[in-house]
């Protein structure tokens, strides 16, 4: 399950640290405003910072919306949790060029930031003479959301990418999709690449600083 969530944030990350990037939501605030706050329960007193118990903690949430036994219809990822599999389970596998991986969920959207190696990145030409401009090392920030796409799949829409500080245009974000090899298919948006959700998962969507994980439901009340 780790491994499966690791592969989709890494992509989210390269992404958006090649100048295209994003994060989830699904908007079902006003009918599961009491489901969410008994899932999130008192935030008096969680801890704040990320942790190698956390990233443990979010690993079981994961494992319960999976299997034909799975309990849980929904579970909910605090940012620090998700924060903590960033720093625990991804920052492993990311890129060498790719340092202090940020994510941070807010209104909906998820906000993804890092330094990053300039030179180390494939040749973007959409990029034009702004390449000339960027240092050597850069702060890189994307800004998305998710639509639904199909069964356990999510269309990642870049909103927003910013390289030392300095915004794209939005034009720019469907082109490097391409260049970084995205693929064409019915009702995914120019500025989207599709991206497979966690095994159990059929759902997400970011409500508050959580991004909460509906179970897809194959496999239930059966024997």
């Amino acid at each position: 399950m780790a491994r499966v969530l690791a592969g989709c944030l890494r992509r989210l990350f390269l992404l958006a640290f090649v100048a295209a990037a994003g994060a989830a939501v699904w908007h079902f605030r006003g009918a599961l405003a009491d489901a969410w706050r008994e899932l999130r329960g008192s935030r008096e007193g969680a801890p704040l910072r990320p942790t190698a118990e956390l990233a443990e903690t979010a690993e079981e949430k994961l494992a319960s919306l999976a299997g034909r036994q799975a309990a849980q219809e929904r579970v909910a990822l605090t940012e620090a949790e998700l924060q903590s599999l960033v720093e625990y389970r991804l920052a492993a596998v990311l890129p060498p060029y790719i340092a202090a991986p940020r994510v941070r969920l807010d209104e909906g959207r998820v906000h993804l930031e890092a330094r990053v190696a300039m030179h180390r990145l494939p040749e973007l030409p959409e990029l034009g003479e702004l390449a000339a401009f960027l240092p050597d090392t850069a702060d890189v920030a994307a800004t998305g959301h998710i639509i639904p796409l199909g069964p356990g799949r999510v269309a990642i829409a870049v909103d927003g990418i910013s390289v030392a500080r300095v915004p794209l245009p939005a034009r720019l974000i469907p082109p490097v999709l391409r260049r970084l090899g995205r693929r064409d298919e019915d009702g995914l948006p120019a500025n989207a690449i599709a991206a497979p959700l966690p095994a159990g998962a059929g759902a997400a969507y970011v409500l508050g600083d959580s991004m909460v994980l509906v179970a897809d439901g194959s496999g239930r009340n059966s024997k």
